[in-house]
């Protein structure tokens, strides 16, 4: 597991680069989320 620790104001940046980047962006902006979630990498390999 990769533990990543975000504030609450880089966890909104991150939610808004989500919304209005393009998808391999976006799908980066989501993989970090995941993970300061605590979300294990094989998870986060399977969402679509």
């Amino acid at each position: 597991m990769i533990k990543i620790s975000i504030s609450s104001d880089e966890r909104e940046e991150l939610e808004q680069f989500r919304r209005l980047s393009s998808s391999k962006d976006s799908e980066k902006a989501l993989m970090m989320l995941l993970c300061s979630e605590g979300q294990k990498v094989n998870q986060i390999a399977t969402v679509n």
